[in-house]
């Protein structure tokens, strides 16, 4: 499951769960963890937004911790990609 959330920072870091709390297993595949989007300053607030990837207990729990701001649910789309074929010239 993955949601976006602005949550603070601490001597420049995003202060988030720790990373096994953030990782999951699917299909005996080590899964999950955050990409940092930017900057969101808030009222008094040093605060970044990121994007969480974790199980939806993870994300439940970050959900009803009021030091984490839930801004939007990430939905998932499973997009067939097709490579192109591109010419390279010399």
């Amino acid at each position: 499951m993955k949601a976006i959330f602005a949550v603070p920072m601490a001597s420049a870091n995003a202060v988030l769960p720790p990373m096994e709390e953030l990782h999951y297993t699917v299909d005996r595949i080590l899964c999950g963890g955050y990409s940092l989007i930017g900057q969101a300053p808030q009222r008094g607030i040093n605060s970044v937004l990121v994007l969480v990837d974790s199980s939806a207990e993870t994300i439940r729990a970050m959900y009803a911790d009021p030091d984490y701001l839930w801004i939007e649910r990430v939905a998932e789309i499973a997009v067939e990609a097709v490579p192109a074929e591109v010419p390279i010239g010399r």
